[in-house]
């Protein structure tokens, strides 16, 4: 007797059971639940059919890997030979099976992507825009450096409640800084740093 080959597809229904023969074959059985389509023309639309049930089996390295992969409501394509049609299932010895990617996407071993993979991308980001300056005009830079644009000077709070407004040109040199405090002059400029100090009454 012939067995007919066949080619089904439809959503694992259940849990998959494996067992062990007592040779130490792995086997593993799982139902599966097709739901075909027909197009009702009267009403133009998609109708469902009744639902065919299926019983696969299946053994040795594809028994292992459908135990690891399978699980309740995913839809797998299944080919197979016909074994029996007894209480309204078919039962199906499988020869080989995969995973439907009509609503899920699949990776194998061989295809797993990083971590990254997934995470969103954007262009970098490369700061503010620069203002383009006119045909035949210097550039930005040199504009600012003629007019003597600088930033403004850092202040720092002295003991006494006064602030010290401290010039940025030079870094400040706490060795020879003897600034001028809240309520004291002093015209003595060897006191004085180089960054030049001056008091800001508040």
């Amino acid at each position: 007797m012939t067995l007919s080959v066949t080619h089904t597809a439809g959503t694992v229904t259940g849990d998959v059971e494996c067992r062990f023969t007592e040779s130490g074959i792995t086997v593993c059985r799982f139902r599966l639940t097709d739901v075909p389509t027909r197009w009702d023309a009267s009403a133009q639309e998609w109708r469902d059919g009744a639902p065919i049930m299926y019983v696969c089996t299946a053994w040795r390295n594809l028994a292992r890997h459908a135990a690891e992969s399978l699980i309740d409501g995913i839809r797998v394509l299944v080919t197979g030979r016909l074994t029996d049609v007894k209480d309204g299932f078919i039962f199906l010895s499988v020869d080989d099976l995969g995973l439907s990617l009509r609503q899920r996407i699949a990776y194998t071993e061989a295809s797993l992507p990083s971590p990254a993979a997934a995470a969103p991308t954007r262009a970098p980001d490369s700061g503010p825009p620069v203002p383009a300056s006119a045909p035949g005009a210097p550039p930005v830079w040199w504009a600012r450096q003629r007019t003597g644009a600088r930033p403004r000077p850092r202040t720092r709070r002295s003991h006494e409640g006064g602030l010290l407004a401290l010039s940025s040109d030079k870094p400040r040199n706490k060795r020879k800084g003897l600034w001028a405090r809240h309520g004291e002059a002093t015209t003595d400029r060897a006191c004085l740093p180089r960054a030049h100090t001056s008091i800001v009454r508040t």
